[in-house]
């Protein structure tokens, strides 16, 4: 049979049939598949990762993960020979962002401490990459060009979460960005699931991570934006989303917490003054979140 030329093939056509493939129940259509990547689609795409990253659509594919770990894992020289220099950094494109990430995560999961040191950044530096995309994201007036900036964030978040924050300055001002990134008001979930993860890692141990996070909670609740001269239902919409923002992030607490709660801790009385009161609201929204 005659390679595929993925160029050939629509982007949902070459999605759908990555996704048949590292899916499949049959190990071997997975090394079919695999294979067909690593030997037929890189080299129409001139052994470019990144031509060829670019030829998926990263920001919404279901397997396009899946399929660089399936890839890396099969072929290793592939991450082992990648380089990510200064300038790369600073110009983050979506495919660039998710070879990236998906580099050190492949390193991370293998314990390779070598090479997740080599290309891993400092907190600093990754808090300033942060704060710069945060910034262009929050001044694109272009809706179709937000997706993208979101996308590149939320690379830079799990990368974030990779970091062991050796350096106490960069900790510090990492744990300032993550308490600053939650108030945003259109946060997407997976970022505020990505940040929970970041500020457990920068806490010294549960109970820390428990006292921040019910700050950030009352951050949310108390500095959310006020809607002047607003109608009954825009009130209530500004109610409703806040409420829902403060349960999400309740529950990445409790997912990551594992000592049993006292009466009288902060984090019982968050559930008395969020949990408790969404589950017996009359907003079915709110009980589905409560639950």
């Amino acid at each position: 049979m005659p390679p595929i030329d993925y160029r050939l093939l629509s982007i949902e056509d070459r999605e759908r049939l990555l996704a048949a493939g590292v899916n499949d129940r049959d190990a071997n259509v997975k090394r079919a598949c695999v294979r067909m990547i690593g030997e037929s689609w890189l080299t129409f795409a001139n052994q470019n990762l990144l031509e060829l990253t670019s030829s998926l659509d990263v920001v919404d594919s279901p397997a396009a993960a899946r399929v660089m770990q399936a890839l890396f894992a099969a072929y290793p020289e592939i991450p082992e020979n990648l380089q990510f220099d200064s300038e790369l950094w600073e110009a983050l494109t979506p495919e660039m962002s998710f070879i990236i990430r998906s580099t050190l995560e492949f390193f991370s999961e293998r314990k390779d401490a070598d090479n997740v040191d080599k290309h891993l950044p400092e907190a600093m530096r990754l808090a300033r990459l942060l704060e710069t995309f945060g910034a262009k994201l929050e001044g694109e007036q272009d809706d179709e060009l937000r997706p993208d900036l979101e996308f590149v964030i939320h690379q830079l978040l799990l990368v974030a979460k990779m970091s062991d924050f050796p350096d106490e300055l960069g900790r510090r001002e990492m744990l300032t960005l993550m308490r600053k990134m939650v108030l945003v008001p259109e946060i997407p979930e997976n970022n505020i699931e990505a940040i929970a993860d970041i500020i457990r890692k920068l806490s010294i141990n549960e109970q820390d991570f428990i006292r921040i996070m019910v700050e950030v909670v009352s951050d949310v609740r108390e500095l959310a934006p006020t809607v002047t001269n607003a109608s009954p239902d825009d009130v209530r919409l500004e109610a409703l989303l806040v409420g829902i923002k403060s349960l999400i992030i309740i529950k990445y607490i409790l997912q990551r917490c594992f000592d049993p709660l006292s009466e009288g801790s902060s984090m019982y009385g968050l559930l008395t003054e969020c949990v408790v009161p969404a589950v017996q609201s009359s907003e079915t929204v709110l009980q589905e979140y409560g639950i």
